[in-house]
């Protein structure tokens, strides 16, 4: 019986990469440990370079962390990924909260009808037919608008979470 661990690894590779050329290599020669590959006949082992080389696995684990590390560094310092997780906390608070609060209550707390969000895209709608037709009625409709309402010198995130609270709907075109 073999100890089919990695001090045995280029024994057990001679015969695989021999293309059969080893004479007296037998089938009779069978894996006794450890207990994954017991009963394996020794030329079916498999045991890869990774998982021997303790250098090579240390070096690939931290060249695997660094990348992860520098994609997480620049998705939060470069694409604003702290906002994307704040957002939907945010709103789940702000759900959370309307359906605990009394609906005349909200209305009262609130200092808006509506916050519209939109892109730079959909700006020249939003500007000429949304926002007119909303405040057409009778004046009476209050629009938080980014341009009209958000604070100069705060972040977008953070004005855009005041917004979202002062309001009493949130419309995102």
């Amino acid at each position: 019986p073999f100890r089919c661990t990695c001090e045995l690894r280029d024994f057990i590779q001679l015969e695989k990469y021999s293309e059969g050329m080893m004479i007296g290599w037998s089938d009779s020669y069978i894996c006794e440990y450890p207990l994954n590959v017991k009963g394996t006949r020794l030329k079916d082992v498999d045991l890869p370079e990774l998982s021997c080389n303790t250098a090579l696995l240390v070096v690939t684990i931290v060249a695997i962390m660094t990348i992860l590390g520098v994609t997480v560094a620049f998705c939060y310092l470069r694409l604003d990924l702290l906002w994307y997780f704040r957002m939907p906390v945010q709103w789940a608070q702000t759900c959370h909260r309307v359906r605990r609060t009394a609906q005349e209550q909200l209305k009262s707390n609130v200092q808006f009808q509506a916050f519209i969000s939109y892109s730079e895209h959909d700006s020249l709608w939003v500007k000429n037919e949304l926002i007119p037709n909303l405040e057409k009625e009778d004046g009476s409709v209050l629009i938080c608008l980014p341009e009209r309402n958000f604070d100069p010198g705060k972040s977008i995130a953070e004005n855009i979470i005041r917004c979202i609270e002062k309001s009493y709907k949130s419309i995102f075109v």
